[in-house]
């Protein structure tokens, strides 16, 4: 025990005189700047700056129980647990007096470009420390904000592409981001694929997309990475690592909006004669005869549905139910129902997930299989929704009333369905319609 504490003792003398040198060069820089721009408040530095310096033991040592041991280690790791607390007090220590630092000096000196330059360095303190802000903000995003690991992939994809755009010069600030918003306009879309892409730098990318003429990334994918910029520069103010987000005042793009259209005959004998699983047919079956959006199918339970209807939510709704609607079951979608509600365990009609990501998730698993089927990038799962749209609009012979609340359109403005009938609907009138259409396939 003497032993190791002679060695702590030692440890704790190292620091103190390594703090003390930190001091002292920091202390060395200050009294530069003042040699060549003049005398200021030397009052404001009096503290200079703080680091720790971790020491680590290499112990050989026996004991004669695996109590003893035992009891010996848990001594040990208090010191290392108190030792590990007072370096991240003095690392936060540092940080804040940094920042300090920099106010003062853009107060008190000219701008001159030397005075710029250093002034760049101190602030380049979250370029320098970056990964491991971003891992400790990929902790807080897992472990506080739960979200799903789809939305971590995405956040490292665009972490990615930011330390490809990062340079040794380079100033975490507007005029940064907004030149990344650029260069994104001009990236292939399968970026990160090619070597002959990633491994080159953006002037020579720029060289081959007038040889390739590839297709760039689209607006709503480079709005996605500006936005996961922002949220870990939000965490960075959070932690008191800044004070300004950089990206604060760039605006989004305006997004390219792609009108879905429905499937044609064709695609639909393609679609259910394929090798699909059968949950994912059976899904498309259901949503062709009841119109439902991709996240209210997803949403069904298998308690939703009874009395021949179906009674639709969505998984974010948590409100009451004036909100949901009733979409009576098509006879040809009855077997598909009574097969799904004995095959899933779980409450949902078709995925046995409990968490609400994992069923959203569901939804992207069933539109990469119906590309694979129908290449069409106008065409999705939604399209089904449009074949119900349409042929209730053009063979049934019911009211526009009824047509609209099938589809789950808003009759905010329709003051005599909020008012005077109180959202009251005709389920006969329902049943009626959805008897009327049919599909072949």
């Amino acid at each position: 025990m003497k032993k190791d504490e002679k060695m702590t003792k030692k440890i704790d003398k190292n620091s103190i005189e390594y703090l003390q040198k930190i001091q002292e060069d920091i202390q060395e820089k200050i009294n530069k700047i003042h040699e060549e721009n003049g005398e200021f408040d030397e009052e404001f530095y009096e503290s200079g700056l703080t680091k720790s310096q971790r020491g680590i033991l290499k112990e050989t040592m026996t004991f004669a129980t695996k109590k003893e041991e035992q009891e010996y280690y848990e001594w040990r790791w208090k010191d290392e647990i108190e030792n590990d607390k007072r370096i991240e007090e003095l690392e936060k220590r540092k940080e804040n007096e940094i920042f300090e630092i920099v106010k003062i000096l853009e107060k008190k000196l000219d701008n001159s470009p030397k005075i710029d330059e250093e002034i760049n360095k101190i602030k380049n303190n979250v370029l320098i420390n970056l990964d491991r802000y971003y891992s400790e903000y990929i902790d807080y995003r897992k472990n506080f904000v739960k979200v799903s690991n789809d939305s971590i992939r995405t956040s490292n994809s665009s972490f990615r592409y930011l330390k490809y755009f990062i340079k040794e010069n380079t100033v975490f600030n507007f005029s940064f981001f907004k030149e990344i918003q650029k260069k994104f306009q001009e990236l292939p879309a399968n970026f990160f694929k090619y070597e002959k892409y990633y491994k080159k730098d953006f002037e020579e990318v720029l060289k081959l997309k007038d040889i390739e003429n590839y297709e760039v990334l689209n607006t709503k994918t480079i709005n996605n990475h500006m936005s996961n910029y922002s949220k870990f520069f939000d965490y960075l103010i959070y932690e008191e690592v800044l004070t300004e987000n950089p990206l604060k005042n760039i605006k989004s793009l305006k997004e390219e909006e792609s009108e879905k259209i429905e499937y044609s005959q064709e695609d639909i004998d393609k679609i259910f004669n394929s090798k699909m699983e059968k949950v994912y047919l059976n899904m498309c079956k259901f949503t062709i005869y009841t119109g439902l959006r991709l996240e209210e199918v997803l949403s069904v339970k298998k308690e939703d549905i009874h009395d021949n209807l179906i009674h639709v939510t969505t998984l974010d709704d948590t409100t009451n139910k004036k909100h949901q609607r009733i979409i009576p079951v098509h006879k040809n979608i009855q077997n598909l129902i009574e097969y799904q509600k004995k095959h899933r365990k779980y409450k949902y009609l078709f995925f046995d997930y409990e968490k609400k990501n994992e069923v959203k998730n569901a939804g992207k698993r069933v539109n990469n299989r119906l590309k694979k089927i129908v290449n069409d990038k106008d065409k999705s799962f939604h399209s089904f929704r449009k074949n119900f749209s349409q042929e209730i609009e053009l063979n049934t012979n019911s009211d526009e009333k009824t047509k609209k609340y099938l589809m789950g359109h808003s009759f905010k403005n329709d003051v005599t369905h909020t008012v005077y009938n109180k959202n009251k609907i005709n389920i006969e009138k329902l049943r009626d319609c959805i008897n009327q259409i049919t599909f072949i396939f």
